[in-house]
């Protein structure tokens, strides 16, 4: 049916079963009134001509509200005089609304089913609400979008990585997220949400990871996530999800291995090493060990890392310094049995004739003798007729 009102001063109602409009879809045309005009329907309310009141609120009860392209909605009162109720869909084929002094609110279902039309309110929607939970006066200041949908805010926490030995418990509270803010304007029809006003406060996210004793065995840790100061505007739910994992990286260091030395003959000392980087009090597993060889002429031998490993140290990536292990020249008194034996038995090997220059003899072991030593070795030599050179035995 179409709808004619006219009044010259006074207010303009429109009711559905009160006499001007039925169940039907209803089309308004030619209305114009100084007053207050309400037109109501449970059906589709079709605007095709220009409109002006005072005051205007139009309301589809279980429907549409479809505005004409070209057409104008005029109201000179202040505060909130224009006003769309549409149960279902918002539909601008590219009408206009002028609300005087005041400000328009436009309620309908979800905007993923309206059309805008290019009508942009310069604010942010307001969601989970209708005329019935949140009055036009209620809403916030300005042109306002009103959206029967809720939106759901999604608060999860997300991955992070911390190094063996840190405290990160600051890191922690910080790696969280949030999903469901509308970032869709809808052809500009309003603004994105905005955080401010969609919650305010922080969730609380921790992880038993987060303590500085925490092991790159025990890794990844859970990161828990809870609503702790949140608090949701108008609108909008919160979920909360714990996702994220934290992982304890191995803590870089260094290990130096020290030079170590040792006398011909004697046993290795302990192969021992400086550590730099080391947290909590540790020590570090496994032992160093050193290439083979006991000689003079063979060393130094390299002091390699051994059983000193990463694998047997998870929580710490070594970088790895060699040393060297060297065999020194023995020590021998002029009464040393051992060397006159084998100044004997190697007697064959050295004994030389009659010199003017010190030689350069070859023994089992590594000695430095001097002549009077010699002197006293050959002399116990009772097959030796000839003198011994002064020698340097090694």
């Amino acid at each position: 049916m179409n709808l004619q009102a006219r009044n010259a001063g006074g207010d303009s109602n429109v009711v559905a079963g009160v006499g001007y409009v039925d169940a039907d879809d209803v089309t308004v045309q030619g209305l114009q009134t100084a007053g207050a005009a309400t037109v109501s329907s449970p059906g589709t309310i079709r605007v095709d001509t220009d409109v002006a009141a005072g005051s205007l609120t139009i309301r589809s009860t279980a429907a549409d509200i479809a505005l004409a392209a070209g057409r104008t909605l005029t109201t000179d009162g202040a505060g909130t005089p224009l006003v769309l109720d549409a149960a279902r869909r918002f539909v601008n084929d590219g009408a206009t609304l002028v609300p005087g002094t005041g400000r328009w609110v436009i309620y309908s279902a979800d905007p993923a089913l309206d059309q805008f039309g290019g009508l942009a309110s310069g604010q942010t929607a307001l969601w989970g609400s209708t005329s019935a939970s949140l009055a036009p006066e209620a809403a916030p200041a300005g042109n306002r979008y009103v959206f029967g949908v809720p939106r759901t805010l999604a608060f999860s926490s997300v991955d992070a990585t911390k190094i063996y030995g840190d405290d990160s418990a600051t890191l922690v509270s910080s790696s969280w997220l949030v999903t469901g803010l509308e970032t869709d304007t809808f052809g500009g029809a309003f603004l994105p949400d905005d955080p401010a006003t969609a919650y305010s406060g922080t969730p609380m996210v921790t992880s038993t990871g987060s303590l500085g004793t925490a092991a790159v065995a025990g890794s990844p840790y859970r990161i828990d996530i809870a609503p702790g100061t949140l608090s949701a505007g108008p609108g909008f739910a919160l979920t909360f999800d714990s996702a994220g994992n934290l992982t304890v990286a191995p803590r870089p260091i260094d290990v130096v291995a020290d030079d170590v030395s040792k006398q011909y003959g004697e046993a290795d000392p302990p192969l021992t090493y400086v550590p730099s980087g080391l947290v909590n009090g540790d020590a570090l597993n496994g032992a160093l060990t050193r290439d083979p060889g006991e000689t003079v002429l063979g060393s130094p031998y390299r002091i390699t890392q051994g059983t000193l490993t990463d694998a047997s140290n998870p929580n710490y990536l070594i970088t790895f310094t060699e040393g060297y292990f060297t065999v020194v020249p023995s020590s021998v008194t002029p009464d040393n049995r051992a060397l006159e034996l084998a100044l004997i038995q190697a007697r064959q090997e050295w004994f030389a004739p009659a010199c003017v220059q010190p030689q350069t003899v070859s023994l089992p072991g590594v000695f430095a003798v001097e002549q009077e030593r010699l002197d006293r070795a050959a002399s116990s030599l009772r097959t030796s007729p000839r003198p011994i050179c002064r020698a340097s035995l090694l």
